[in-house]
């Protein structure tokens, strides 16, 4: 691997263009789609914020169809139960604790959900 990347520690790094690809794949089970889906969407501060309903169509069944908001919340409680998630999490912001994810450069290092607001 070539490039400016340079980690240190056990730290590794990972594509989020991927990890949303892998957050629509009905193949793997919810809880770590919406894993997928907040690595995916992650910004400055380990928060993924989402429109209302988006997750619901992002992370939609097999034949294309959205998931109920139930589901959505079931899969978001069983990712934070797992330690996948922050329990700050809901269905507008996922977000991921600074021991889990760091990103660098540029990008967001606001939330708007949570009232954050980085400089």
């Amino acid at each position: 691997m070539t490039g400016g990347i340079r980690f240190a520690g056990a730290w590794g790094g990972l594509s989020q263009v991927e990890q949303r690809r892998m957050a629509k794949d009905d193949a793997h089970p919810l809880p770590y789609r919406v894993y997928f889906a907040a690595l995916g969407r992650a910004n400055r501060v380990g928060h993924a914020e989402f429109s209302e309903g988006e997750l619901r169509h992002l992370l939609r069944r097999a034949d294309g169809t959205p998931r109920s908001e139930g589901v959505i919340s079931n899969a978001i409680a069983e990712a934070k139960r797992k330690g996948l998630i922050h329990r700050d999490s809901g269905a507008r912001c996922l977000v991921l604790s600074s021991q889990h994810f760091q990103k660098a450069g540029s990008g967001s290092s606001t939330c708007d959900v949570h009232g954050i607001r980085w400089t």
